[in-house]
């Protein structure tokens, strides 16, 4: 009797997460990344931190570059410590393919790499939401340390459309 209830409640459980995937579709990269325009210094203005990330207290940084070759860029993130203290994380990235869209590859080397998707940026490169496939990641970034109440509607409009828990969004203290 056990055994059949555990596999009923498993079946619910599996049913409510394909459920709720269904509902929410896939998530949606920008059709076209002018790569040329989302290099630079990004600040974090806000995200769902990560193990790793809920050491860094503010002043978090993130550098995309172009390398020199193809559809690959170079990543740097900087932020300051819990405990005052400055941390950085060299990454690598690729385009996922070569359609030009928002779909991005980044980890510490080749071949362990994570999906990131752009989700959205402003009209002129000023901000970009970034969030991975499964809805687990999301960051919000802005080429400045604030991002103004209209623009961060905006993002968390776009990525709450996508699926995402925007309750979830953490602020980052940026300049101090």
């Amino acid at each position: 009797m056990r055994i059949k209830t555990r596999r009923v409640l498993r079946g619910v459980g599996l049913g409510a997460v394909l459920l709720a995937t269904a509902a929410w579709g896939q998530v949606t990269a920008v059709p076209k990344l002018d790569f040329a325009r989302f290099a630079g210094a990004w600040y974090e203005i806000a995200s769902f931190p990560t193990k790793k990330e809920k050491a860094c207290a503010a002043n978090a940084l993130v550098m995309f570059t172009k390398s020199e070759r193809a559809y690959r860029f170079d990543v740097v993130r900087s932020c300051t410590t819990k405990d005052d203290t400055a941390d950085a994380v060299n990454l690598v990235g690729r385009m996922e393919d070569k359609s030009g869209d928002g779909r991005l590859k980044v980890g510490p080397f080749w071949p362990v790499l994570w999906r990131y998707w752009v989700l959205a940026t402003g009209p002129d490169y000023e901000w970009a939401v970034v969030g991975d496939p499964q809805r687990k990641m999301l960051w919000v970034l802005s080429r400045k340390t604030t991002l103004g109440a209209e623009e961060m509607a905006a993002a968390k409009a776009k990525a709450q459309a996508e699926g995402f828990d925007v309750g979830k969004l953490v602020e980052m203290k940026q300049g101090q």
